[in-house]
């Protein structure tokens, strides 16, 4: 078995370069995922264009990979070679290691972020889902941020007057903090452009407004009857859209995927969420997400791949183009590449 990656060679280099990488060994705890699919996310051409977050180089970026376990570490018992599986590739949250990055044929993962895939699932769509997951479930359940109650094996019965504010639910994060907030029993309010209502809805949100619309936060408060807001989750963060959730619910936690605007008014209490945690501080949150929730949430249907998966062809080749891609925008789908 040999190993190639998408190297970023130095700070802020463009574009990527396919080139050989070490093959790995997995430690104590630890499987080597062999690569069918890695999905890009927006940290990734965001790291690429601003060099933050990577202090060591050449590096590897990628977060979401599905694939087979190659091989497994000491003390693996919930897995074997051959399994199917998608994995959170924690390369940022364990200090910026390559060989925990996504752009390559294999991966290194501890076990503890690996989910193994129902038949119905492809490696595609099992791909769209790791990092969005982690993000949301750090912003909902984390006692550093909204801390909401857990959704159980089983779909809640709706909290009365429990209403969640999720802005940019068509958002790969979104759309995963839509499924685990419905899923836990919570009203989930949510925006997102005309033509993704319907995808949100079928997700679990009850309500879904424009966020384009300029009269967007009344409708949203004037929609809610009764109740109180639990919370916000902003899965855009930017663009003014923390001022409007802040807006809307007017005093409580506000959860943001990026960090936080200063001078939100008096009440509101922000701050950012970084999944990167599920590897090592909130380690707990992430075997509870990935060992114990999702197997069965994605075997019954409790939770979807979502947005759906929009393949760049190429291969590892195709790295930067997928990027490129996902930077000039993408609606409702999530971009993938298959290493």
């Amino acid at each position: 078995m040999s190993n190639q990656a998408a190297w970023i060679k130095e700070s802020k280099a463009n574009p990527v370069v396919v080139d050989s990488a070490p093959v790995y060994t997995p430690g104590k705890g630890e499987v080597v995922v062999k690569n069918a699919a890695a999905a890009i996310n927006p940290v990734d051409w965001k790291i690429q264009d601003s060099g933050y977050f990577i202090n060591t180089y050449p590096n590897i970026l990628g977060t979401d990979v599905a694939g087979t376990i190659e091989e497994v570490g000491e003390g693996v018992t919930e897995f074997k070679k051959g399994d199917r599986v998608l994995a959170y590739a924690a390369s940022l949250g364990l200090g910026g290691k390559p060989e925990y990055a996504g752009f390559q044929k294999y991966t290194l993962a501890p076990s503890f972020l690996v989910t193994k895939l129902p038949e119905n699932v492809s490696f595609d769509e099992g791909a769209v889902l790791p990092l969005g997951l982690a993000t949301a479930a750090h912003g909902l359940f984390s006692d550093k941020h909204l801390s909401l109650v857990r959704p159980s094996g089983t779909p809640e019965a709706p909290r009365a007057k429990h209403n969640l504010l999720i802005w940019g639910g068509s958002s790969s994060v979104g759309a995963s903090a839509v499924q685990l907030a419905a899923r836990s029993g919570y009203t989930v309010i949510s925006t997102a452009s005309a033509h993704n209502h319907d995808l949100v809805i079928s997700l679990g949100a009850a309500k879904v407004f424009d966020y384009k619309d300029p009269e967007v936060v009344s409708k949203i408060q004037d929609s809610v009857s009764g109740g109180e807001w639990v919370g916000a989750f902003d899965a855009i963060s930017e663009g003014g859209s923390v001022e409007k959730s802040a807006e809307v619910i007017k005093t409580g936690k506000v959860a943001t995927t990026l960090p936080p605007p200063e001078n939100l008014p008096e009440g509101i209490q922000a701050s950012g969420v970084f999944a990167g945690l599920l590897a090592t501080q909130e380690a707990e949150l992430g075997k509870w997400l990935f060992n114990e929730y999702l197997p069965g949430a994605l075997a019954d249907g409790q939770v979807k791949p979502a947005p759906a998966p929009l393949v760049v062809e190429g291969g590892l080749e195709g790295t930067q183009k997928a990027m490129d891609t996902l930077k000039k925008g993408v609606s409702g789908k999530k971009v993938v590449i298959n290493p």
